[in-house]
């Protein structure tokens, strides 16, 4: 009767539009209308008696059952096997919105992840940054050519210069006594290119600006990039002649990140627990491995994996088989050409063909794998620089926009964060020197000279509060792909121009008496 099969038909099309509690009533009632059915009834646990019963079962999962009672077994013959693959089709509906269930509430449980790790990260930030301020010892950090990419407070204090005299400075041409320059600076490129072995803690002999020569006991780091090469190094450093050695060092604590993916069907492969051989792949499965359908079956699950990474691969296949776990992650596959991507898999045993296997459901995680290495070379690119930025810090675009500000900018000037990305530089500026800072961007966008790159330039700064302040600032710019920035590093000389104007009355008013 197409009547019948067209009713079934839609039924199965108005099934997924449904809420959840509408699904089963609204199948009863429509299984009802089926000729040759007196009643229908939906039982989450079996009946002990029943004269006719289909299940509703999807993978190991058992939704209940139907329960038909049969006015007219003749009548009601034909349409058995339409009934029945309408029963399998919504034991599927039901599984999808299950699994649907579960995906939405592994994403809540991962964003509270997540938000509770970036608490941890601004802590720590803020952590390293405290540190930095009230560390008795100098903090420095050397570039592989020996030049001074970061120190500390206490550092400019030890060295008799300001922070901004010293970045960029020849460590050893400029503070290793005169007789030593020469081995030690060979020593240092012998540690940069791998040719020796880095000393730890030392003792040796420094000369300041101020020409004081100071033994300092020094515990060293060697910096290394995501390629494992020597970049530079970390180094903390105390005057033994009377201060208190600082035995804390800056640690820093890292925990991975895994993104939980479930419910989402991508490569589907299915063996045979006998064999441990497959007996079904998906065309997913098939393109991801590089296998045709009919080369998958019959390869091994041993086939596609590593074979020094066999032992772990197998330990989690044989846990998910024995259903100690479901899911298994960042489990490497090799392709038929010999490639290997990165997969999630999920597995359950399943029944098929009257065999036991286990249905495994590979999602390529490759490029999650590579986005998360990426990001932890960001994080640590971004902590390197945090911690030595003890003034205000701000990029901006090719066009003046701000991208980038930090903290002591946002104490600076009293705006948060949000405030100023992408607004413009002019912003930070009193009324009288925009327009002259609008030609500048725009001499140095067409190729023309670049007056303050590079130097330290007294101004003026401009508050939230519209209040002035004075300010020396130092501007570099960068390029990252085709965009060109520019990054200033702004220091509040209020108290230092007070003192100034201090000095030049007393110097009046000491003129004026001796006259």
């Amino acid at each position: 009767d197409v009547r019948v099969l067209g009713q079934l038909l839609l039924m199965q099309s108005v099934v997924t539009s449904l809420p959840d509690s509408a699904i089963l009533p609204f199948v009863v009632q429509g299984l009802g209308d089926v000729p040759g059915v007196g009643r229908v009834e939906f039982h989450a646990e079996p009946l002990a008696v029943s004269p006719f019963r289909l299940r509703l079962v999807a993978g190991a999962t058992d939704y209940g059952t139907l329960d038909f009672s049969v006015a007219d077994a003749v009548v009601f013959a034909p349409y058995l096997n339409y009934i029945r693959n309408f029963v399998f089709m919504l034991s599927v509906i039901l599984d999808e919105r299950r699994q649907r269930q579960i995906i939405e509430r592994h994403e809540h449980e991962l964003e509270q992840q997540v938000a509770k790790r970036t608490a941890e990260l601004v802590e720590e930030r803020d952590a390293a940054h405290q540190y930095l301020d009230i560390a008795g010892v100098m903090l420095m950090a050397l570039d592989s050519n020996g030049r001074i990419a970061m120190i500390n407070k206490k550092g400019t204090q030890i060295l008799g210069k300001p922070e901004d005299a010293l970045i960029g400075t020849d460590w050893f041409g400029n503070f290793v006594p005169a007789d030593e320059q020469t081995e030690v600076r060979k020593v240092f490129n012998q540690l940069m290119s791998g040719e020796s072995q880095l000393v730890e803690c030392y003792e040796n002999g420094i000369v300041n600006a101020r020409g004081q020569e100071l033994t300092m006991v020094w515990n060293n780091v060697l910096l290394r990039n995501q390629a494992g090469v020597a970049v530079g190094t970390l180094s903390s450093a105390e005057d033994i002649t009377g201060r208190k050695q600082v035995e804390k060092m800056l640690r820093e604590s890292e925990q991975e990140l895994r993104d939980i993916f479930e419910g989402v069907l991508d490569g589907i492969l299915v063996a045979d627990v006998a064999t441990r051989k497959f007996l079904i792949g998906n065309p997913e499965i098939c393109r991801m491995l590089g296998y045709t359908h009919e080369e998958i079956v019959g390869v091994g699950v041993t086939d596609i994996h590593p074979e020094q990474e066999l032992p772990r691969v197998m330990e989690g296949f044989e846990r998910q088989l024995r259903g100690e776990i479901r899911l298994v992650v960042d489990i490497p596959v090799v392709r038929k050409d010999g490639t290997v991507f990165y997969a999630d898999i999920k597995a359950a045993p399943i029944r098929l063909g009257g065999k036991d296997a286990i249905l495994g459901i590979f999602r390529d995680v490759t490029e999650r794998m590579r986005a998360e290495e990426e990001l932890r070379g960001r994080e640590l690119r971004y902590e390197a620089v945090a911690t030595s930025a003890n003034d205000a810090v701000v990029t901006s675009d090719a066009a003046g926009r701000i991208v980038d500000w930090n903290p002591s900018a946002e104490r600076l000037f009293g705006y948060a964060e949000t405030e100023v990305i992408g607004q413009p530089l002019t912003l930070l500026m009193p009324q009288r020197f925009q327009d002259r800072h609008l030609d500048g961007m725009q001499r140095v966008q067409s190729g023309g000279e670049r007056h303050f790159i590079g130097k330290t330039v007294e101004l003026a700064g401009r508050r939230k509060d519209a209040s002035e302040f004075p300010l020396e600032f130092s501007l570099a710019n960068w390029t990252e792909g085709e965009g060109q920035f520019f990054t200033v590093i702004i220091r509040d000389i209020s108290e230092r121009k007070k003192q100034e104007q201090k000095i030049a009355r007393l110097s009046r008013i000491h003129a004026f008496l001796s006259g």
